[in-house]
């Protein structure tokens, strides 16, 4: 029972990844299809650090640090590193600028 529970869920899993791919995933083999879903979340991750890296750099100098420091009081580098409960009372703090109290 134990085994035909394991190999139900692998191939809910393999049907999720043919559904991800798509025509890409038509006629291949599950190993093939396990390739392929590879290579796509790889390059997937990649393309998702590089617009990462882009973003902050955005942020961190120029205009854009400008813009984080007039919105936020804060650089970026300080927010990065403010911890769980800072950032928690932070985001409390802009909340109340954004969207007073209505009376």
């Amino acid at each position: 029972m134990l085994d035909a529970a394991k190999a139900k869920a692998e191939r809910e899993v393999m049907d999720g990844k043919r559904k991800a791919l798509g025509a890409a995933a038509q006629g291949k083999s599950d190993a093939e299809v396990d390739r392929l879903y590879q290579a796509r979340t790889r390059q997937n991750q990649q393309e998702a650090e590089r617009l990462s890296a882009e973003t902050r750099a955005a942020l961190s100098s120029g205009q854009g640090a400008a813009a984080v420091k007039q919105v936020t009081g804060k650089t970026l580098q300080e927010l990065e590193n403010m911890s769980d409960t800072e950032a928690e009372a932070l985001t409390q703090e802009l909340e109340k600028k954004i969207r007073p109290v209505k009376r």
